[in-house]
């Protein structure tokens, strides 16, 4: 992952990176969260996991540009 956001900062056209995480990936969300990552949406009752329980998703997302990532300050 550290690669990935090592890349995408040296990117003259990529301004940030998103990714959904499933709400009950506790260890996911701290690792996302480690990184800089923050939540900027939920998906309600994304994923059914049986016949009555659904699971969110967290949208989150880390600014890459450093003119971006300022304005959000």
């Amino acid at each position: 992952m550290q690669h990935i956001i090592d890349w995408a900062k040296q990117s003259d056209t990529l301004e940030k990176i998103e990714l959904n995480v499933r709400a009950s990936n506790g260890r996911a969300i701290a690792l996302y969260k480690k990184m800089g990552f923050i939540e900027e949406g939920r998906l309600k009752n994304r994923v059914k996991i049986d016949q009555s329980h659904y699971i969110d998703d967290g949208l989150k997302a880390l600014s890459v540009n450093e003119k971006i990532s300022r304005s959000h300050v």
